[in-house]
């Protein structure tokens, strides 16, 4: 059913609908027709907007992007310290593991990035924010492996999730929140010199 939108609006509803669609039923439901009828709106308002599906995926991927940098920013400015900061980013956490709408915009988010040049851009910077407040809240520099490591393990227990069902995934994070501090310290040299690892 069409519904009458004010033109300021349209653009706005169009794209919270293919948020909406990306997240309830992946990639191959965004479609401009599919969009079109979620929003409520004429397909030709959504060429208008978004002229090719490229575009339709790149605002949706902006979207997310600025979103969870929203969420985050927010996480830091609530914590007053980084022992506050902990557990508020492991909630975090727990929600990228947990909620499949955001597991399943995600996949669709990382296969179109596949085939589009600027949407990759797009992902690889915020994949590298993504990291840089993991290495802050696992207490190593930015650009340390541990980070690199933590984030594609968040996204497999993610996927996994997804594809098994398995919500046992949020178990798995506070597992890894309560080994993670322990190990970036226990690699982390003393000053001047360098620490042995002692097999365990």
């Amino acid at each position: 059913m069409l519904v009458e939108v004010p033109n300021q609006d349209v653009k706005e509803t169009v794209l919270r609908a293919a948020v909406e669609l990306l997240a309830e039923h992946g990639l191959r439901r965004l479609t401009q027709p599919q969009v079109a009828e979620r929003a409520g709106v004429r397909q030709s308002h959504v060429t208008y907007y978004f002229p090719r599906r490229s575009d339709l995926i790149g605002a949706v991927a902006r979207r997310y992007i600025e979103s969870a940098g929203v969420e985050i920013m927010q996480l830091f400015q609530t914590a007053g310290s980084d022992d506050d900061l902990t557990p508020l980013l492991i909630a975090f956490a727990r929600r990228q593991v947990t909620d499949l709408r955001r597991v399943r915009t995600l996949l669709g988010l990382l296969v179109a990035s596949e085939e589009d040049a600027a949407l990759r851009e797009q992902m690889v910077e915020a994949v590298s924010g993504l990291r840089a407040v993991i290495a802050h809240a696992m207490g190593v520099p930015a650009g340390d492996p541990a980070a690199t490591i933590m984030q594609a393990t968040l996204w497999g227990l993610g996927l996994n999730t997804l594809l098994m069902g398995d919500l046992g995934g949020a178990d798995l994070v506070d597992l890894i929140a309560q080994k993670a501090p322990r190990v970036a310290k226990a690699e982390k040299p003393s000053a001047g010199r360098t620490k042995k690892r002692t097999p365990r």
